[in-house]
């Protein structure tokens, strides 16, 4: 088993001279992923969804989930949580 790269020591062109000669990109998806949680299966289950917002407002928000475990992805989904249960009529 080889060791991998030293991404840390990389420039911006020998990483994508890495990523432009290989076709296996697990190493660097490792590196990125480091430090990261793992993942936990979520209940309920969740879906991927996009949406684009402008540069300050996602500046905002990584301010704000700083040192929160769900980061932003989870002040959004309680945003969204509170704006529906504000329209949607009660059951």
């Amino acid at each position: 088993m080889t060791a991998d790269p030293n991404f840390e020591d990389m420039t911006g062109p020998d990483l994508l001279a890495y990523l432009d000669k290989t076709t296996d990109h697990s190493a660097f998806v490792r590196w990125m992923r480091k430090g990261q949680p793992a993942e936990e299966s979520v209940d309920p289950p969740t879906r991927l969804t996009a949406v684009r917002l402008p540069a300050e407002m996602i500046d905002r928000l990584d301010e704000l989930s700083a040192g929160d475990r769900q980061g932003r992805s989870g002040l959004i989904r309680a945003a969204i949580a509170d704006f529906l249960a504000k329209v949607e009529p009660a059951a």
